[in-house]
């Protein structure tokens, strides 16, 4: 209901999140953007205004199957479950910091909890 009115497909959606947001967060830090990805392509893209935050607004990743946790631990600045029990929480926020420390700092990103 959310997509079809719009003409938006849903096949493969965390792959097309993985990939918009690589590309937004390019746009919000680079003045010239082109991409050529799976499902998006871009030439000399620019986004104006720039974002007021530094480097760009937060990013926060609300999923939780194994692929978005290891995204959320590679770019996000949030994770955002949906309907997960107290201990499935803490395991799975568990994997997503012990996947961030292979390549950045586990206290960039924020734990969230949507119910």
């Amino acid at each position: 209901m959310n997509l079809k009115p719009y003409g938006m497909v849903m096949q493969e959606p965390v792959s097309r999140m993985i990939e918009t947001v690589r590309i937004v967060k390019k746009l919000w830090t680079e003045k010239w953007v082109s991409y050529r990805g799976k499902f998006h392509r871009l030439y000399k893209a620019t986004l104006k205004p720039t974002p007021i935050q530094s480097p760009h607004p937060p990013i926060w990743i609300a999923a939780n199957s194994p692929q978005t946790m290891g995204f959320t631990a590679e770019v996000g600045d949030g994770w955002l479950p949906h309907r997960v029990s107290p201990s499935i929480y803490a395991t799975e926020w568990e994997q997503i910091r012990h996947r961030a420390k292979l390549g950045r700092n586990t206290d960039e990103i924020e734990g969230g909890l949507y119910v």
